[in-house]
Formats: structure tokens, sequence, C-alpha cells
């Protein structure tokens, strides 16, 4: 989550070219890894049998989000230029906050 709000922070700064391609490969990792913590997370903490229900509901809620944010921050960034992906790193800071807040409500689960 912390890497995922460096980089934000970052785009907002107008990087150069290979600076750029350097976080959207990060983007792919931090991505990929948050996809597979959801749904371990999901698995772990399902009655046995609902399981890949709740993990069809998340992917669904998770491509209803994306269309809203991409909608949305399309016209951030028309109005704000890159200066939009400081809102991506303040809603990638609130993730960490849900995160921490996730692991102190279930102490025995942190790694």
């Amino acid at each position: 989550c912390v890497v995922t709000v460096f980089r934000w922070i970052v785009m907002a700064t107008e990087p150069s070219l290979p600076v750029h391609f350097l976080l959207q490969s990060l983007h792919g990792i931090t991505y990929a890894l948050g996809f597979l913590a959801c749904v371990s997370y999901i698995g772990h903490n399902t009655p046995a049998g609902n399981e890949a229900e709740a993990q069809s509901l998340f992917m669904t809620m998770q491509l209803i989000s994306a269309i809203a944010v991409i909608t949305i921050f399309g016209g951030l960034m028309e109005a704000y230029g890159a200066k939009a992906f400081w809102g991506s790193a303040a809603i990638a800071l609130l993730g960490v906050g849900c995160v921490v807040a996730g692991y102190k409500s279930k102490p025995h689960s942190l790694p």
C-alpha cells in the first residue's frame, strides 16, 4: 500500500519518460499483489462453499469501481493534468488506513 502511495505521488510530479515507464511497471506489480491479497483474504475469511461467490462479487465490484474511477479521473486529468494523481495518492492513503484497520480488527491475522 505504501509503495502505491509513493508511486502516485511521483506520478503527480510529472516524471521523465523512463521514470514513468518504471512507475507503470511498478503498477503492474502492486496491482497484481493487491488482487492476490484480496482474493486470498476472501478465501480465508469466507465460509466454506461461498468462496467462489464472494470472489466473484469482489471482481464485479472491482470492475464497477474501475469504470467509475476511470470516468471521473479522465475529467480530473483534463482539468488538472498530472496534478490529478494527488487524488489517487490520497485514495491510496485511505487504502493504507483500511488495511491497518483490518489488521487491528483481527490481530491474530498479522503476518
